[in-house]
């Protein structure tokens, strides 16, 4: 905080210290309210020694304040007359004194009590009978109410404008500066381009307990750090934790961004030590940048630049990507992000939401085995969503586990109907997931609704996707076990898409090992692939796991899949994901022998 002219200057330092500036004009002033004049203010002192001194042995062991201590040294040791400029140095010393030992929690009392120890000398005049005394101490006191007023408005404002943790300015001040800076951009004759940098932390190897714990000496490093590694006309705020911006206010090109974005990337290649604790904080650095001449056609403003940072760091959060420039590729495809979630929040609240199921088939018959049952989403078909992404949206908008009671539901009630009212011995699986392994209301809630729908545990097959099994987690291993010991059959889906432990999956309750169609599609035309899907096929028969392959879509590939004495096939060859009532008709039509039989 500050005033023009020879008036005030308060500041707040780095370390939280307070600092105030009177100017001698503005002190003379001051003390003329009082009736004091420059003669008055500079003349002849007189200081009541052994009271301060009584006062200070009764606060002795009342009061450890350094501040205190060096306010009173100060005043005894006031010289008998003072110039100008000595009058000033002193007040302002003596106010500096006087605050911080206030803010260290020294009664404001204690403090009037040791300035009536100053006074004026008058001829003929007794101390403490003297006007020009009591003018002059009434003086100090106006400076004690105004310094203290004018502190704590000055820490108030440091405090809305200045991190807690690291003391660097925050987003307030990093806008007001963007600001400026904007402004100042459109009166300079030449070019000018303002560029915008956040800089977000990822934190490898701590639990989230951990990060909380160490947020703040986290912070601070990370702070240090990126503060090395920035350009000249370069200044750091902190945004949020572990959330940092960089406003660099004459960039010569964007490459200018890309450079300091990969000397922060490397600088954060290190393993970091805090509090003896060994991390690695990952980078997330997206950029903007805006020049002059695209300021007013663009309407440009501070808070539009920190808008195309949020947007740019929610691309890079989706994508999982490090570096992210902003562009208006990036808004479009945010923009459509958004209107995607809102379209599957709408479907699911208004249960708009349907299932569609994929037959497997046994071999060599190729009869009916059952059927994998898959989301569809009506609402977001025209928007060309792939399946998978509706699911990632309702886990994004936190419907995950509203969305896993009605699969389960949905899929229960959907069973009951092939299997009690069409008569087909068949059964359905339907993905679980990461999140429901870490449930532990998923047992229950499986075992209630199968009880509802009057079906039997074999009825179902649970899949589980690699990630998901092999996650090392006491709630994961739990589940599992208890799913297993209830008669549920688990299968493992995409197999040798994720990072299996063979020793693990070994171990594990897993009854069908689901073969990922990226593998089969091609095992005509590739001898990598086959020889990948035999491996998997001994592997499996080794560790007394069934085996279904997905993915098989012609007649090659097929009777590949059958020379290698597979079972359950599952692909576009047999029929794509149907309607129920068309996967009741497709089922019918392609009965299991003893059924057949029977019906014969």
């Amino acid at each position: 905080m500050s005033t023009e002219g020879n008036y005030v200057k308060a500041i707040t330092t780095p370390n939280r210290e307070f600092e105030i500036s009177y100017s001698a004009a503005n002190l003379l002033l001051k003390a003329q309210q009082f009736s004091l004049d420059a003669q008055d203010i500079s003349g002849k002192f007189v200081v009541d020694s052994p009271k301060i001194l009584h006062i200070t042995n009764e606060l002795a062991t009342q009061q450890n304040n350094q501040y205190l201590q060096d306010f009173v040294e100060v005043l005894l040791g006031w010289q008998s007359s003072l110039n100008e400029q000595e009058f000033t140095k002193k007040i302002n010393k003596i106010i500096n004194l006087w605050i911080n030992a206030v803010d260290e929690n020294t009664h404001i009392d204690i403090i009037l009590d040791l300035i009536r120890c100053i006074g004026l000398y008058k001829k003929f005049s007794i101390f403490s009978f003297n006007t020009h005394t009591q003018n002059f101490q009434l003086f100090l006191f106006s400076l004690v109410t105004e310094t203290i007023a004018l502190h704590q408005e000055t820490k108030l404002d440091y405090t809305l404008n200045h991190d807690a943790q690291t003391n660097l300015p925050n987003t307030n001040m990093m806008l007001h500066k963007l600001t400026h800076c904007l402004n100042a951009s459109l009166k300079s004759d030449g070019e000018h381009t303002i560029g915008l940098m956040s800089v977000s932390f990822e934190i490898e190897k701590l639990t989230s307990i951990l990060i909380q714990l160490l947020s703040q000496s986290l912070n601070v490093t990370i702070a240090t750090l990126i503060q090395e590694a920035l350009p000249k006309g370069a200044s750091l705020y902190q945004m949020s934790n572990m959330q940092f911006a960089i406003v660099i206010e004459n960039l010569s090109n964007n490459v200018q961004l890309n450079l300091l974005a990969t000397k922060i990337q490397r600088i954060f290649e290190q393993v970091l030590v805090i509090d003896n604790k060994s991390l690695r904080a990952i980078p997330i650095v997206c950029c903007t940048y805006v020049e002059k001449n695209e300021i007013l056609k663009s309407k440009t403003t501070a808070q539009s630049l920190l808008q195309n940072i949020g947007i740019a760091l929610e691309s890079a959060l989706t994508t999982h990507r490090n570096f992210v420039m902003y562009s208006l590729k990036i808004f479009d495809a945010i923009e459509t992000q958004k209107q995607i979630e809102l379209e599957v929040i709408d479907a699911f609240n208004n249960n708009n939401l349907t299932l569609y199921f994929q037959p497997i088939a046994n071999l060599p018959d190729e009869s009916c085995a059952g059927a994998e049952v898959l989301l569809r989403c009506p609402q977001t078909l025209s928007l060309g969503i792939h399946p998978a992404m509706v699911i990632d949206v309702i886990n994004k908008v936190g419907l995950g586990e509203q969305f896993t009671r009605w699969l389960i539901n949905s899929t229960c009630r959907l069973a009951n109907e092939l299997i009690h009212q069409h008569h087909l011995p068949i059964y359905l699986t339907f993905n679980l997931r990461v999140e429901d392994l870490h449930n532990v209301e998923l047992p229950h809630l499986l075992t209630q609704s199968m009880t509802m729908w009057n079906l039997d545990a074999n009825d179902l097959i649970l899949e589980i996707t690699e990630n998901g099994i092999l996650e090392e987690n006491d709630k994961t291993t739990d589940n599992i076990n208890q799913l297993a010991a209830l008669g549920f059959k688990l299968a493992l889906d995409d197999f040798g898409t994720g990072y299996s432990s063979l020793a693990r999956l070994r171990s594990m309750p897993i009854s069908l090992i689901k073969i990922d169609q990226s593998f089969v599609r091609n095992i005509a035309r590739s001898i990598e692939d086959y020889e990948i899907v035999k491996s998997i096929s001994l592997l499996a028969a080794s560790l007394g796991k069934e085996v279904l392959v997905e993915g098989v879509e012609d007649i090659d590939c097929l009777n590949l899949i059958k020379g290698l004495n597979f079972k359950k096939v599952q692909g576009y060859y047999f029929s794509k994901p149907l309607p129920f009532d068309e996967f009741v008709e497709w089922a019918k039509a392609h009965p299991q022998r003893m059924l057949a039989s029977a019906i014969a």
